[in-house]
């Protein structure tokens, strides 16, 4: 299967991401210690996925 970027393309796009998720590195430890903090039952998950659908809505994300 042919690739649709050019291998420099794909290597920027991975560098950008790399260097989001370190800006961004704070912030997912605090969410990590936040549901660690405050644990739900399988299948009743409300407070972590508020959590982190309000998180990706913050960053743009469609939700």
């Amino acid at each position: 299967m042919p690739h649709d970027k050019p291998m420099s393309q794909t290597a920027a796009l991975k560098s950008r991401v790399v260097e989001y998720i370190d800006e961004i590195a704070d912030r997912l430890i605090q969410i990590s210690e936040d549901i660690h903090a405050h644990p739900e039952l399988a299948f009743e998950e409300y407070r972590s996925s508020k959590l982190l659908a309000d998180t990706a809505a913050a960053h743009g994300f469609a939700v």
